[in-house]
């Protein structure tokens, strides 16, 4: 399993941070966008990095703090090229109970993700065809709900989606469409035991995946990261529990939070996560 470590942006000490310790790391879109000149900027560092590096749509802040997503589909797509990380993933609808309050909403939002792959890979498609420079890739996929049934008719309405021969043009690749990479919603707080828990969805949608399909979770916990280590549809997590930790610290002791201070915290995070897949007996905390 590979652990990405969340990073706010890409600020010099985090990116020595990441070169030192050979680290993937996670940047969201909402950490790159300027909202008075209403574009993405202050990636190109990123761009550059010589460890893997992923970029998320940062739905659920998108949605927690403004309500909506600030930049259009054909905006990411552009971040997304210029960028030309190892993968980043479809803007997708999360569905955690602060933002889905009800059924019918969760069920709204589960579709308007699988609308919105759809939408991302017809802007994907027109980009390669009539736009100069560096082609687009596809995105990585991602399946939403909150029930596991919910994620169920995410992946019925995905495949749909994935079908489509445009998909093939816009880059996607894999039987029947779905790539070797999909990305997993609405996990980063949920239990892991009980009938809506991780355990429950990972247990549902097994048999609906492709074989070949494996799965980035979004945000979750470390100890779910080390229960889920040897799980085998498990590519990847991420987490950024390292800046709220750092930034609590600093409150508390009354300290600058320069980005020395920041990189530090990350540091020590990242070796813990490395130390918890590779020793997980010792139980450290993050």
């Amino acid at each position: 399993m590979t652990i990405y470590c969340g990073i706010p942006h890409g600020a010099d000490a985090f990116i020595k941070t990441a070169h030192q310790l050979d680290s993937p790391v996670l940047v969201s879109a909402n950490a790159l966008w300027n909202e008075r000149n209403q574009r993405f900027q202050n990636f190109d560092k990123l761009a550059g990095l010589d460890v893997p590096i992923a970029l998320d749509c940062g739905g659920f802040v998108a949605m927690a703090r403004y309500g909506r997503y600030r930049w259009s589909i054909q905006d990411y797509v552009w971040l997304a090229t210029e960028m030309r990380p190892a993968w980043w993933s479809a803007m997708d609808y999360c569905c955690e109970p602060e933002i889905a309050k009800n059924r019918a909403e969760v069920k709204t939002r589960v579709h308007r993700t699988a609308f919105s792959l759809a939408e991302t890979l017809a802007a994907v498609i027109h980009h390669n065809r009539t736009l100069p420079g560096w082609k687009a890739s596809a995105p990585t996929p991602v399946i939403q709900g909150w029930k596991p049934d919910d994620y169920i008719e995410s992946i019925r309405l995905t495949d749909q989606v994935l079908a489509d021969p445009l998909a093939n043009e816009a880059g996607m690749s894999g039987p029947g469409g779905w790539p070797s990479l999909v990305g997993l919603g609405s996990v980063c707080r949920r239990q892991l035991s009980g009938p809506d828990g991780l355990f429950a969805i990972l247990n549902r949608i097994e048999e609906h995946l492709p074989t070949h399909v494996k799965l980035h979770l979004f945000g979750v916990k470390s100890k779910a990261a080390e229960l889920l280590r040897d799980h085998p549809r498990i590519a990847s997590t991420d987490s950024m529990a390292w800046n709220f930790t750092a930034r609590w610290e600093a409150f508390d002791k009354k300290m600058p939070k320069n980005q020395e201070f920041l990189a530090s915290h990350m540091a020590t995070w990242i070796r813990k996560q490395r130390c918890r897949l590779e020793n997980p007996q010792l139980q450290l905390e993050i």
